[in-house]
């Protein structure tokens, strides 16, 4: 697997190798059993998917996704949005993970693919990532109640731990996300206004005194600190 990242840090020097990239590359590897087509795999996986965005400073894709998370949760999940919100922080940070490594960090300390990995990154090479939203919103729903019970950091803690259970592995579990896939209606439609969406509020702050622009748009949800974390209107 080192030369698989090797390979990649030469041929994109603009990215080189970032955390997260090696779970990735490793899942390519156990999928293939082969370096050079693990490599090229890798290679195109993220030029097709622009996960360049997802690695370079300031992380513009992971930012996008985060706040499409946000608002996804918000509509479909409002309970647990409501109760991590109460803390102060963006739903959507609890999927970085999962949006950085497109599911692959499940891989942890295991040595094939979980079922579930499979299942979800077959998905992700035909439906970009809806395949990963729409896996996050499964786990995320799985573990609603449970989750409504924590706060924030035992809501990550048990996230966390997920990885070294048989969650990821158990076949009933990857049946009911199959059957499950299309429930909450994620087109490429509404992932393209989403991004157009944060593009849009980005340049937006650009434009006002800070101040002013939230005074203006007064749908914003703000942290503890007064940083924007959201916005209250639904999709």
């Amino acid at each position: 697997m080192r030369n698989i990242l090797r390979c990649y840090a030469i041929y994109n020097p603009d990215v080189e190798y970032c955390q997260g990239m090696n779970f990735l590359a490793g899942h390519l590897y156990f999928t293939y059993k082969d370096e050079a087509t693990a490599f090229a795999m890798l290679f195109e996986t993220i030029k097709h998917f622009r996960l360049e965005q997802m690695y370079v400073h300031n992380v513009p894709l992971l930012k996008t996704y985060i706040y499409a998370m946000n608002r996804l949760l918000a509509v479909y999940l409002p309970k647990l949005h409501g109760r991590i919100y109460d803390e102060g922080i963006n739903s959507g940070y609890l999927c970085s993970p999962w949006f950085i490594t497109a599911f692959t960090h499940i891989l942890h300390g295991r040595n094939s693919p979980p079922l579930f990995l499979e299942s979800v990154f077959d998905r992700f090479l035909t439906d970009g990532y809806k395949a990963i939203l729409t896996a996050a919103l499964f786990v995320l729903d799985y573990f609603e109640e449970n989750m409504l019970r924590m706060n924030y950091e035992e809501i990550v803690h048990h996230l966390n731990e997920l990885p070294k259970t048989e969650f990821y592995n158990n076949p009933e579990i990857v049946r009911l996300f199959v059957k499950r896939y299309d429930k909450w209606k994620i087109s490429k439609d509404l992932l393209n206004k989403l991004e157009r969406e944060y593009e849009d509020i980005k340049e937006m702050s650009k434009s006002y005194k800070m101040k002013e622009f939230k005074e203006t748009f007064k749908c914003f949800i703000e942290n503890k600190n007064g940083e924007i974390i959201g916005i209250q209107f639904l999709v």
